[in-house]
């Protein structure tokens, strides 16, 4: 059982990062899309789509880097899964990185 437990330690992490890449990366599509439907008010969807699609390349650089690290076969840590923490602290920055592009 304990070998199972040390797998899948940072899952939870990996699906919170594909998670929020994929809705930045939805936020920068329709973005995209309304600024391409209404090209006099085209400004502000832009600055929206651009905003959007750099917080996806963060998020997608942050999972391959964390995907890396836990795939070459990290030192195994006994204790709580403190991988699977910092989940909770990158949703606290996908919120304020919401509220960035609300505010935009």
């Amino acid at each position: 059982m304990s070998d199972i437990a040390i797998r899948m330690d940072g899952l939870i992490l990996l699906a919170v990062l594909a998670l929020s890449a994929a809705i930045y990366g939805l936020i920068a599509l329709l973005a995209w899309a309304t600024a391409l439907a209404r090209p006099a008010m085209a400004a502000r969807p832009r600055r929206i789509a651009r905003s959007s699609a750099l917080m996806g390349l963060g998020t997608l650089f942050g999972f391959a880097a964390l995907f890396t690290f836990w795939a070459t076969g990290s030192p195994v840590h006994h204790g709580p899964n403190w991988l699977d923490q910092m989940a909770w602290l990158w949703l606290v920055m996908f919120g304020a990185g919401c509220w960035r592009l609300t505010r935009l």
